[in-house]
């Protein structure tokens, strides 16, 4: 399995493949682990027959010993360096550029290959971490999955999608490098996300989702018996189809409600046509870069708010205020700018490893009352979709700790 690293801080992903292995009790003639010419000619064949653009190389010999080539490809590079002293031990080191094309299958061909040049009786990985899939905050400081098994890889018109099974959370989806769902724990973010604003609505009944490809959200709207109508707008149908087909944990199946409408759109261009006023609108948004980022800023909320119903509520995220406060108070300072009223709440994603701080926002101001919430879950028959959702518990999110107060303090 190929290893694919998000190595710029969260705004500018770039998707490189490293690799790290040993081809161990190798099984070949050692004139080719000792000769550099040889070991170089035996590369670049395989990396050709692999798919790969090899442009040169380089060897050395080391007398008594192994020798070490370099391959300079058009993805990047790789390099061989064997022991046939030490249990004719070959090691490699690859790195490919994923822009553009996704390069797993020359990978595994390229392994594949080597694997049987060497006549290997074993291929390890040199690395404890291979096959992680990082998320970078900021510089020094990010979060790894181990992606057990590559469920899709593939660039859309929009951005990069990797869904991959991990042991912890079960599927996730990644979205340019930046992890955004699991079956396992997807309720943590939707459950603040959509129940929220939906339990402090007296009788929601038009609904509306930006974003959200992977149905979490609309699932969870369409949990309350009053929603007549929900309508999810989302502007890369890819990341629907994946959803579809490996995030059952997440959507639950919601493709197939008749209440629900999918447009394949813009969503600030949807708003922006729409006569129809809604009771709810949610953005379930990635973090604001690529086809996001008109997403999050005064002109984009001007557009929801007239698409407000008078009692309408809206809800966000406003990102991560530990690792981005600016980006946090700068949502903010736009919903502000916007919003008669906006009600600030929080939570941990344990997908996120993170408190993330999200918004409520509207026209007529609400406020949480735990009594009146608790009846609402009751009436709606919510109790066995809720995991960690409760009246008080929703009270609570509403207190920010010191520190995010003062980050986003107006």
């Amino acid at each position: 399995m190929s290893t694919a690293r998000t190595l710029e801080y969260r705004n500018i992903p770039v998707e490189i493949y490293t690799q790290a292995k040993w081809f161990l009790g190798c099984k070949c003639s050692k004139r080719l682990l000792k000769s550099g010419a040889r070991l170089l000619r035996a590369a670049t064949e395989a990396a050709a027959a692999a798919g790969m653009s090899v442009r040169g190389g380089v060897y050395s010999n080391f007398r008594g010993a192994g020798a070490t080539a370099l391959l300079v490809l058009a993805e990047s590079h790789a390099a061989l360096h064997t022991w046939p002293e030490r249990q004719m031990a070959v090691h490699l080191e690859l790195s490919l550029c994923n822009l553009g094309r996704d390069n797993a299958d020359r990978v595994s061909k390229l392994l594949a290959s080597l694997e049987e040049t060497f006549q290997a009786d074993e291929v390890r990985s040199s690395r404890p971490l291979e096959n992680a899939v990082v998320e970078y905050r900021r510089p020094g400081y990010g979060y790894f999955l181990i992606a057990d098994r590559d469920w899709a890889r593939q660039r859309s018109q929009y951005q990069f999608i990797h869904l991959f099974q991990n042991r912890s959370f079960g599927n996730v989806l990644c979205l340019d490098g930046l992890y955004q769902t699991s079956d396992l724990d997807e309720w943590t973010y939707h459950e603040l996300l959509a129940q929220v604003p939906a339990l402090l609505h007296r009788n929601p009944r038009q609904a509306l989702v930006v974003g959200g490809g992977d149905g979490g959200a609309a699932s969870h709207l369409l949990a309350h018996p009053t929603v007549q109508s929900c309508t999810l707008v989302e502007i890369d149908p890819a990341v629907v189809e994946v959803s579809r087909q490996w995030l059952e944990g997440v959507h639950r199946g919601v493709w197939d409600n008749a209440r629900l409408s999918v447009v394949i759109s813009d969503g600030k261009k949807y708003l922006q046509s729409t006569t129809r006023k809604y009771d709810l609108i949610i953005a379930d948004l990635t973090d604001p870069i690529g086809a996001a980022k008109p997403l999050f800023n005064a002109s984009f909320y001007r557009t929801v708010a007239s698409a407000l119903a008078p009692a309408g509520l809206f809800a966000t995220h406003c990102g991560f205020p530990f690792s981005s406060p600016q980006g946090s108070r700068g949502v903010v300072e736009h919903l502000r700018a916007v919003f008669p009223f906006v009600h600030l709440f929080h939570g941990y994603i344990p997908l996120y490893g993170a408190e993330m701080l999200f918004a409520l926002c509207g026209m007529q101001e609400v406020r949480p009352n735990a009594r009146r919430i608790a009846r609402r879950i009751a009436a709606r028959g919510l109790e066995p979709r809720l995991k960690g959702m409760n009246a008080d518990y929703l009270v609570g999110r509403f207190a920010l700790p010191t520190w995010m107060a003062a980050i986003v303090a107006g």
